[in-house]
């Protein structure tokens, strides 16, 4: 599952769900510790996630934005790419 993929974020919302933001490769959400994982992306502009976390009410926040952190934040950021904050609700995975 985790290959060539670099987990940015972990976060656990009330619901025992877990959920992982990678930089190259999107969310993904686990319902059951961690065994298995499936993809969760639907309405995110790009797959380069920075970090993901869950409010009180459920409500789960995915900041997105380029690789490059260091130039991103010293203003020397070449990529012309998507950034934001999104915000999503998941609903119980079907298996």
């Amino acid at each position: 599952m985790w290959t060539h993929r670099t987990l940015s974020s972990l976060a656990a919302d009330g619901e025992a769900r877990l959920i992982a933001g990678t930089t190259n490769a999107g969310v993904f959400v686990s319902e059951d510790g961690g065994d298995t994982w499936i993809a969760a992306n639907f309405g995110l502009p790009t797959r380069r996630i920075r970090a993901v976390a869950v409010a009180t009410d459920g409500d789960v926040y995915t900041a997105v934005g380029p690789t490059d952190l260091d130039a991103y934040a010293t203003g020397h950021d070449t990529n012309a790419g998507v950034r934001g904050i999104f915000k999503g609700r998941f609903t119980r995975i079907s298996r």
